[in-house]
This record gives structure tokens, sequence and C-alpha cells, in this order.
């Protein structure tokens, strides 16, 4: 039976390029099925010729008879392998036994061959790069041709060609220049490829104003025709401006840039500072519609226990957005937005309501909330007349006179009838009143409905808040002495800042 292992000379060629790791393995892989074939072929012989052994399945059933010479043999004293060992693999069938360890063979000299092949090729590409590190031809070994069927189809390719890139070698530091190289390489053929497009997209608007310019035309007048809404090209307006976020602002910004001429920054700056005006004062129009900082004529504890800094505040951002936003730039520097603590931010955010508060009551003289809320505070912290009237002029507070005036009771007297020194009902003196007319008292409601007209219209902020007291107590009075679980305590106002 011929050997089917190819000679040790060629197969530690073809095992010498795959470097150590691999070749070792697969030369360690060899030799350990050249050393199983020998055993079988040395078993299948003994299984065949020998007379004790029963005959190996697959082969002819009758008995064969050996020499004396034949039976002394080395290769019939196999020590190696017990009579056990011997039994168990002769029973399987040595036929399957050869054919496996051909086949297995066969696979595992394609795979030698495929990459014996690949080797030769990195080394073709590597030393054409480096030819000064090419060995001499003489100590190349010869290359075998490649066992295989010639009818496979080449691989598929990403590109027309074979890309002969070098491999990465050497050290970190060479890996690193390469890949560094690479990407400025990679960088500069992007760059290259913008600027040309650039360069494209610029000539295209030169052509475009030149179109312009030969036609007696200006850039102002194809803006026009775009935005100017009578003639309807709100699609180019749209897809082709505003959808783009961000490029309005951008071309805003280039007209008040220093690279724009002088004449054409005061013109913008101009039209911003009067559309901020005129948002600023739309918004103070909207919350003196609102009534949300008018009192009426009705101030009473529920009017006082109402107000809150902090409320004017969250009121005032969300009604007076433009207006609460340029004070708070007016206010606050570059140091404040890095480096104020909480109650620096708050205190600021108080004088800038109080601040919007004020000019909202210049605004109109209905918008006094906080000045009758502030006067009420004064006078009762202890402060002098002249104190009150001088933040009065400094609208911060309503005047002294406002705040603690009593009520003209002349002017009422005519339309209730009522005489509030005599409680007998007046008479007219051109209506004589006979004498046997029995005296009729005045109604009680109906004199505290007249005194309560006359206070809510001429009495001042201090006199109005008692009179609301007193009319709560007299309204808990009246509940009874014992009713003590029907009684609604009176509560404790305090204003809040």
């Amino acid at each position: 039976m011929p050997c089917i292992w190819p000679r040790s000379s060629s197969l530690v060629t073809g095992l010498r390029r795959f470097g150590p790791p691999w070749g070792l393995g697969a030369l360690l892989f060899v030799g350990w099925g050249m050393s199983l074939e020998a055993k079988f072929r040395s078993l299948l012989f003994q299984a065949r010729f020998h007379r004790c052994l029963p005959c190996a399945e697959g082969l002819s059933s009758r008995r064969m008879t050996i020499s004396a010479h034949q039976m002394h043999q080395p290769m019939l004293r196999n020590r190696r392998h017990p009579p056990l060992f011997q039994a168990n693999l002769l029973r399987m069938q040595p036929g399957r036994v050869l054919l496996l360890g051909k086949l297995g063979y066969g696979a595992l000299r394609l795979l030698l061959a495929r990459l014996c092949q690949l080797h030769r090729r990195r080394d073709r590409v590597y030393f054409a790069m480096k030819p000064s590190l090419a060995p001499p031809p003489s100590c190349l070994p010869p290359e075998e041709p490649v066992e295989g069927p010639s009818s496979w189809p080449p691989p598929p390719l990403s590109s027309d060609d074979l890309l002969n890139t070098s491999l990465i070698v050497g050290n970190k530091k060479e890996k690193k220049a390469k890949r560094y190289a690479k990407g400025v390489r990679k960088r500069r053929e992007t760059q290259a490829a913008t600027a040309a497009q650039a360069k494209t997209k610029e000539e295209l608007m030169d052509d475009i104003l030149g179109e312009l310019i030969d036609n007696d035309l200006s850039f102002g007048d194809l803006m026009l025709y775009v935005f100017d809404p009578i003639y309807k090209q709100g699609q180019m307006r749209w897809h082709g401006f505003f959808r783009c976020t961000g490029l309005a602002t951008k071309i805003l910004n280039l007209w008040v840039s220093r690279e724009n001429s002088e004449t054409a920054r005061a013109e913008v700056d101009a039209w911003a500072v009067d559309y901020v005006a005129e948002r600023a004062r739309a918004e103070a129009k909207e919350i003196t519609k609102l009534k949300a900082l008018q009192t009426g004529a009705t101030v009473n504890g529920d009017y006082v226990d109402g107000f809150s800094m902090h409320k004017m505040h969250d009121f005032l951002h969300t009604h007076a957005k433009t207006a609460m936003k340029i004070f708070d730039a007016f206010a606050t520097s570059t140091r404040n937005v890095t480096s104020s603590l909480p109650a620096r931010i708050a205190k600021r955010a108080l004088i800038l309501t109080s601040t919007v508060l004020t000019l909202l009551g210049e605004y109109s003289y209905k918008n006094n909330f906080s000045r009758r809320i502030m006067a009420l505070y004064l006078y009762a912290s202890g402060a002098q007349h002249q104190t009150i009237s001088v933040l009065n002029h400094l609208g911060i507070s309503e005047s002294y006179q406002n705040l603690v005036k009593k009520a003209h009771f002349l002017v009422n007297r005519r339309s209730h009838d009522v005489d509030l020194d005599d409680p007998r009902p007046a008479t007219p003196s051109s209506t004589p009143m006979e004498s046997d007319t029995p005296y009729v008292p005045p109604d009680p409601l109906a004199l505290g409905e007249a005194i309560s007209a006359i206070r809510s219209v001429r009495m001042g902020t201090l006199r109005q808040l008692s009179g609301s007291m007193r009319d709560m107590a007299r309204a808990v009075a009246a509940t009874g002495l014992y009713a003590a679980s029907s009684v609604t305590p009176v509560p404790v106002y305090s204003v809040r800042f």
C-alpha cells in the first residue's frame, strides 16, 4: 500500500511559510496523522495474515498463513498496542479508516496550498514596497502549483481591481504615523471636494446676479418679489428661506456687523429699536386690558392678602416677556450671570418686578395695585407723611391724601336722601310735611348700602380697608352670642414681599 503522506522536505518547505505558530501546529498534526496511519497499516497486516486473530470486516474471510520468517519480522511485533486495543481497532473497517485519512489529508493539502499562495502574494507586495528587505532568489523556496479544480469562479471583489495596499507593520509609533498620514490625505481630499463645490456654487450665484443687472433689476427687487405677500410667493419664501432654521438670524447679524456700512447699520438699528418698543407698548396695553393690576372701588382683606411679589414676577414674565427680558439684560452683567448667589438673584428679580410695576402704573393710573399696597405697608410700619409723599413722587407709593382721606358725604345726600348726622329722613323745603304723619325710622340695611357706596367712591385706601374689616366684624357678631360653632374667625391679613 503506498504512503499517502508527502515527503518531509516538501512538507517542511510548505509549512515554513506560515510562521512559527501555525506552521508548528500543522506540522504536529501531519506527524500525528503519519503515526496513526502506520499503526493502522500494522494492525491491518496482522488482521489479514495472522492465524490467531479473526479476519477484519470488509476483507476476505479465508484464513491465510505466513512463514516463520515473516512472523518474526519487526513489524509483526507490535508491542505498543495491547491485545485489547488491537481487538477494538480491528472491529473497525480498515477501508473506511484509510478513506477518512485520505480525505482529511487531501483537505489539509488544499488548505496548506492556499495559505502558501496567500503568503507568497504578501511577500511580493511587501518586498515590492521595500526592495532592500527582499531575500536573494536563491533563498526563496520554489513555488508549488496549487491543487484544485480550475473551474472555480474568482472571489467577488469590492472594486474593479485588486488594491495593492501595504499592511501595517512596525511598532506603535510607526502605526500611529501611518494612520495620521491616511487621515491627512482623506481630509485633504474632502476639503478639495468641498472647495470645488463651493466654487461651482459661487459661479452660479455670479451668473444669477449678472442676469439681474443685465435686465435692469437689483437684488432688492428680487427680495421684494419673494417676501412681499402681494406677489404670492409663499412656497418660495418658506422652502427657500425660513425653513432653514437660523438663516434669518444669520442674515440679520450680518446686517448689523462691523463689516456692513455705517448707514446700513443705523437703519437696521433704528428699525430694531422701534420694533422692540412697539412690542413693549403692546404688552403694556394687554396687561391693562386684563385689569389684573387694577383695584377699582373694592379694598378688603382679600385684596390685601392676595398681593405677592413672586406672583407678580411670574405674571409679568408670562404677559410681558419682551419688557422683562430688556430690563433683565439692563440689570445683569456678565459677572452676575456666572457668579451670582441665589440671594442676589432673588433680590434682582424683586427689583426688576418693582420697576416694571412702577412703569405700568405710569402707563395707566388704574394700574395702582402695587402702589396702594406699598402705601398701606409704609403707613403700618410707621412711615411719616413726608416719606410717603417722596415715595409717591418716585412712583412707588400712592399719595398720603389718597391713603387717609375721608368721604365727602354731601355729594351722596342728594342721591340717597339720607342725613348721616340726623337719623330722620330729610324733608324737602318745597314739600311741606303734614303733622299727623307718623315718624318712620330709616332702614339700617339701606343706610348701610348708602354708606358703603360713599366709601367705595370717596374714601381713602386705609378707611376703605378699615370699613371692610368692621363690616366683617358686624357680620360675625350678628350670628349670636352663643353660636360659636357657626362663627367664622376673622383672618389676620399681612402683606408678603
